[in-house]
Parts: C-alpha cells; structure tokens; sequence
C-alpha cells in the first residue's frame, strides 16, 4: 500500500507542475492585474460550484466507499444514484448562477461589472466541475485511489492547455470560452472510462434513485453538513478575494493568487492522499481502533512530506515566483512563508477532520469549518487594511488554528481519542521551521554562493532532526515506497470489478493504515 500512496504522490507532482505550467502561462499573457481578475472570477464559479452541489460530490464519497465494503452491487446503485442526481443538481446550479448575476452583475463587487461577459462564459463550466469532482470520488471509492489520481491529472491536463490557449487567442474571454468546451469534451471523456473501469451509469431510474434514498434517509443531513462547510470555505475565500480586491487594488489581487497557488501547492500532494486513500478508508464498515490508527499514521509520516514541500518555498520565495509567474509578482515573496504556515495547519486539521467524517460527525465538522473560515473572513477585514498580504494569512493562519483544535476537542471529549504527542510534536516543529527560514532569510539574496549553501544547510539540518525522530517501523515504510511502487508497475494488473484493483486494495489489509 506504500506503493499506492507513492504512485498518488507521483501522480499529484505532476498534476502540480500542469497548474504552475497554466499560472505560468496566465501569468505571461495577463499580466498581474489581469491574473487577479481571473482568479477572482474562478472564485465566483467555484463558490457557485459548491453551493448549487449540496456537498453531493463529497457526501458521495462516503457513502460509495461504505457500500464498496458491503459488494460491488451497492457500490454501482449507490454511484449511479449521486451521478444521477448530481448531473441534474449541476445543470440547475448553471441556469440559477447565470440568471442572479444577469440580474445583478455587480453582487460581488464592481469590480467585476467589465467582465461579466467572462463571468457568463465561466459559469457554463459548472457542470464539468462538479461532475469531475464526483468522478474522481467515484474511482477513489472504488478502491482506485491510483486511478483517481490519473483522471485528476488528465482532467488539469486537460483544462491548463485551454486556459493557456484560449487567454493567448483571446485574452480573458477567450480562456474561459476554451475551458468551457474542453471541460464537456472532459466530461463526455471520463464518463465513458468509468462505465468502462467501475460500470458507472447515469440512469437507473427514478425508482432505484428513491429506494437507494430510503436506504440511506440520512444521505440528506449528511449532504446539508457538507453543503453548509463547503459554502462557508466558498463564501469565505471569496470574501478575503474582495476584500484584497476593494481595498489593495487588482495587482495585489494577483500577487494574493500567487501566494495561495504556491501555498496549495505545499499540500497538494497531501490533500489528494487524503481525499483518495484516507478519506475512503476511514468511512468503509471497519473497527474505530482501525480508523484510529490509520489516521494517527498517516499524519504521523505525512508531516515528512509536508516539510519536503514546504522548505523549497520558503528558503527560495522570490525565485520560485520568478519561476512560476513573472518578476512583476516578487513583492509577494514577502508573506509567502505566511501562507505556507497556513497551509500546514490546514492539513494537520483536515486529517483529524476526515477521521471526525468517518466517525460520523458531519455536523460536528461543518461547525469547526465555520469557525476556521468564517474566522478567517472576518479577520481579513480587520487585519488586510493594516498589513495588506499578511493580513490574509494571518487570518488564514489563525482560522485553521481554531479549525484543527475544534477537530482535536471533540475527539478527546466525545471520543476519548486524543492526537498523540508524537503529531502534536511535529506538527510544531515543522510550523517552526517555516517561520525559522521567513525570519532568517527573507529579503536576503537567493542566488549567492553563500546564499545557497546557508539555505541548504538549513534546509539538511531540518530533515535530520525529523528523520531523527521517525521510528524504525517509519523509516522502514518510507524506504519501501519505492520499491513497492515498481512492484506495482511490473504487476500491472487490468481493469477489475472485484474488490483486488490496480488503485490498490484498501480493504486488504486495514489495520496497516496509511501504509
């Protein structure tokens, strides 16, 4: 199962370097004002997105992942019922955001008012976004972790060379004009391959889509906890966006997106870890002890990685920028460590959140979304006018805080399961690693010899004292991740509709957590 998680990691790098390839690509033919349009644009469809859905996309995993452990015929009933529904949900969300923004184009700010032709356009990929999100889901419940990655990539692929064909031919309208038509073609494409791989149907009819409901009335409360913490994340993100849009102006939108692009990409390949191998793990039909366990070590060992991720960023900000978009967006180096300490504590909290999912605390986990995010918005308007950029994570920073340590209470106190001392630990000294090279290297020159090898040497000495304190059995795993990798490739099992699949058999072995 290392190999499994190896290949997701694998597969997330390069889905990462598709989007700083299309940032890069946006950042060249926009510029940063322009940039700072876009994202803010790409917010607005996203938030829409994540309203119209209901928090089916997700609630979906749960559920399919759960009849996976009970046969392959309540997986294909259960799949074909959120596909089902989700396609018409999709649709609705489309016709509902188009007809609100045509009647008041200037809901979000003003600022957007000369681009609603755009935003128009951009609403239209609705359905390709929500549909991916649950295709996506559909093969990581089905066991299929490694194969949720691949579609992931193919589907950014995909996305990124429209993005960055369209805004060359035509600038903004011409981006989202060519996402919209590559996103159908992607749906049509995907849809195909998984009645292909996981025999998903669209239609089972109306009276198998309500039985599979009475089967599951609690389907409903679940999707309304989802919704509710996927619209505030929505509405929150969007708020800090226009805020930073009203009050610093439209290039400091787009040093915003710069420095977020950059800090998502620290925990990209943790997220999708999560999404498709812990997420379905701890909602199948098994033990607490085990579910426990797997999530423990899984935060225990992925803190390695989320170091590995983070120390290139902050020891090297205004190259990378440099790098990925264009010098105009060097001013951002300056918080980028700010963001990435975020972005570390987000991913800690959504662990333990993931394990409070499957435990089936939904409300419980919506609650401390709330708290995080709506946290984070509110202290954006306080703190963005007084220190622009740092502002935002700062707020961030502290919403996520509260966020994990609202995860952590109602697992000690309802569930007497604590976070053991070892995450604690690390996830501490990796936070102070990151505020240790903003505050011994930022603003000093990354290109001399002296330089570099100051930032290395930081950067050797860190991952000793964390590899320092891995236990044997750590050690152990992550020197095997390579070999069980290419113990896969050679296998190279075909498509399966049993329980044993290429994405890696989860069930085989629970107690092995995130091994």
């Amino acid at each position: 199962m290392s190999g499994a998680l190896l290949s997701i990691a694998i597969l997330q790098v390069l889905t990462i370097l598709v989007g700083l390839l299309r940032a890069k690509g946006l950042a060249v033919l926009l510029g940063p004002a322009d940039f700072g349009v876009v994202s803010t644009i790409d917010q607005v469809v996203m938030t829409a997105a994540q309203l119209g859905a209901l928090g089916l996309p997700f609630t979906g995993l749960k559920y399919m992942s759960h009849a996976r452990s009970m046969g392959q015929q309540a997986f294909i009933t259960t799949s074909a019922s959120f596909a089902q529904l989700l396609t018409v949900v999709a649709l609705g969300t489309t016709l509902i955001a188009s007809a609100v923004f045509a009647w008041f184009p200037g809901i979000v700010g003003s600022d957007l008012v000369p681009y609603r032709g755009s935003l128009h356009a951009a609403l239209l990929g609705i359905p390709a976004i929500t549909l991916n999100i649950l295709f996506v889901n559909t093969l990581a419940a089905a066991e299929r972790p490694a194969h949720a990655a691949r579609l992931n990539l193919l589907v950014a692929l995909n996305v990124a060379a429209a993005a960055v064909i369209g805004s060359w031919i035509g600038g903004i309208s011409g981006l989202y004009a060519a996402v919209v038509v590559a996103g159908v073609l992607g749906i049509v494409a995907s849809a195909f391959y998984l009645r292909q791989s996981v025999r998903l149907r669209f239609s089972i009819g109306l009276q198998g889509l309500l039985r599979n409901l009475r089967t599951h009335p609690d389907i409903i409360s679940s999707s309304g906890s989802v919704y509710l913490a996927l619209g505030v994340y929505a509405l929150s993100m969007l708020a800090i966006r226009a805020v930073v849009l009203t009050q610093l102006g439209a290039t400091e939108a787009g040093l915003l997106q710069a420095s977020l692009s950059i800090a998502l990409t620290v925990g990209a390949i943790l997220t999708p870890m999560n999404n498709l191998y812990l997420g379905p793990l701890v909602n199948q039909a098994i033990p607490r002890t085990q579910k426990v366990q797997a999530a423990n070590r899984f935060a225990s060992e992925m803190l390695v990685f989320l170091l590995l991720g983070a120390l290139p960023v902050v020891l090297f900000p205004r190259t990378l920028l440099g790098m990925l978009f264009t010098t105009a967006f060097a001013p951002a180096a300056q918080t980028i460590a700010l963001f990435v300490l975020w972005q570390c504590i987000y991913q800690i909290g959504y662990i333990y959140q993931q394990l409070l999912i499957g435990l089936d605390e939904m409300f419980y986990m919506a609650m401390a979304t709330v708290l995080g995010y709506g946290g984070a918005a509110l202290l954006s308007v306080v703190l963005v006018p007084r220190f622009g950029l740092a502002g935002v994570a700062w707020s961030l920073a502290l919403g996520m805080l509260a966020y994990g340590s609202a995860a952590a209470l109602r697992l000690g106190i309802r569930h007497r399961i604590w976070v053991p001392f070892r995450v604690v630990a690390r996830s501490m000294y990796v936070g102070a690693i990151v505020l240790g090279a903003s505050l011994l290297f930022s603003g000093r020159a990354e290109h001399s010899l002296v330089a570099v090898g100051a930032r290395l040497g930081y950067a050797l000495a860190a991952l000793a004292a964390l590899w320092a304190s891995a236990t044997p059995e750590e050690r152990q795993h992550v020197r095997s991740m390579p070999t069980d990798l290419w113990g896969r490739m050679r296998a190279r099992p075909g498509p399966s509709h049993g329980r044993g699949t290429s994405g890696g058999d989860i069930n085989a072995s629970p107690r092995s957590g995130s091994s």
